[in-house]
């Protein structure tokens, strides 16, 4: 340690002790003989001192020993259990304490997503085997003779049912205040084979061709297609957004015509566009509503009977027994149409 400002450093003899010259006095340490009574102690007593020095120093251990032993009863130590929750609740509250960024919110709205084409929307599948009691068979057949196959589908979609064409205007809207461009589109897809249970068959006779954009589901490449002809998106096309730039003006909108076709499988998909956002590169998923859109392609047979596969199969439209009409129930081992 350092000596105070102004203050000489003590010396030392080579034992250690102060010398004289710097005020040190050496005390003077009593004779045995100065005792307060003036007399020695006998030799006798010393060994019982250091005997009761001995027995105070092993009753202390015994004791000490023994209360530990006793508040670990009381206290039992921590199990592996208990000591993995602590840690786990002390990473929680350090997680909590971190600040974060709020999330911000995705860069387009969804204003609509109409079905196109309505009256390819005729043809509807199910998994499973469902026969519709004569009231519900009544209901869609009502929506399906006053509104079109836009009607059946209304009634058929929320069933579960599986379009046979999948043609949607989606129309989107730049929320935020500066602009936007839409990099790519892809669709994130899980696909089975075709839908054998229920098939709703009504065919469309009219196909409109303000088709934009496409997507087939039969190949890997699940990028957005520029469409050229209708009703098939070719494989060999280009990309849409190689030959086109999407910027999306603050507040504008910006309407897509997309068509999804299968000849293989059945399908859920979203549409997943790839967003510059300012400086950041975002997704954003596209369904139809909360929902993915479905579609599956016919489990039809070359030669007739052409739906001996499906376990229930209704026929309607231009295919009714009876002419343009409802939706009938027909024998899938002996219907040809």
């Amino acid at each position: 340690m350092e000596n105070g400002a102004g203050e000489a450093p003590m010396s030392k003899n080579p034992r250690g002790r102060h010398s004289a010259r710097e005020g040190y006095t050496r005390p003077v340490e009593p004779a045995p003989s100065d005792k307060p009574d003036g007399r020695k102690e006998p030799l006798w007593r010393r060994p019982l001192a250091w005997l009761g020095g001995i027995a105070t120093f092993v009753i202390g251990g015994v004791l000490v020993s023994v209360l530990s032993t006793q508040a670990q009863r009381i206290a039992p130590t921590p199990t592996p259990a208990q000591t993995q929750t602590k840690q786990a609740n002390s990473t929680v509250s350090t997680t909590d304490n971190q600040s974060q960024s709020p999330p911000k919110s995705p860069p387009l709205k969804i204003l609509s997503e109409d079905p196109i084409n309505l009256d390819e929307l005729g043809v509807w599948t199910f998994p499973a085997k469902m026969i519709l009691p004569s009231n519900q068979l009544a209901k869609l057949n009502s929506s399906f003779l006053h509104s079109g196959p836009g009607g059946a589908a209304d009634y058929l979609f929320p069933l579960g049912g599986y379009a046979q064409s999948v043609d949607t205007q989606i129309v989107v809207q730049n929320v935020h205040k500066h602009p936007i461009q839409i990099l790519n589109m892809n669709v994130i897809k899980n696909c089975r084979a075709p839908l054998t249970g229920t098939v709703f068959y009504a065919p469309g006779q009219v196909a409109v061709e303000v088709i934009q954009m496409g997507f087939n589901l039969d190949t890997a490449d699940t990028a957005a297609k520029l469409v050229n002809r209708i009703p098939t998106v070719s494989p060999s096309a280009p990309d849409y957004f190689s030959k086109y730039t999407v910027i999306i003006q603050p507040g504008a909108t910006q309407t897509f015509n997309i068509r999804a076709v299968t000849a293989k499988y059945a399908c859920t998909f979203r549409y997943d566009a790839t967003i510059l956002d300012g400086t950041r590169k975002v997704h954003q998923q596209i369904g139809d509503g909360k929902q993915p859109f479905r579609i599956s392609a016919l489990a039809t047979r070359v030669q007739q009977p052409y739906f001996s596969r499906y376990a229930v199969v209704y026929v309607g439209g231009v295919q009714s027994t009876g002419g343009i009409g409802p939706y009938l129930r027909v024998n899938p081992k002996t219907y040809t149409g």
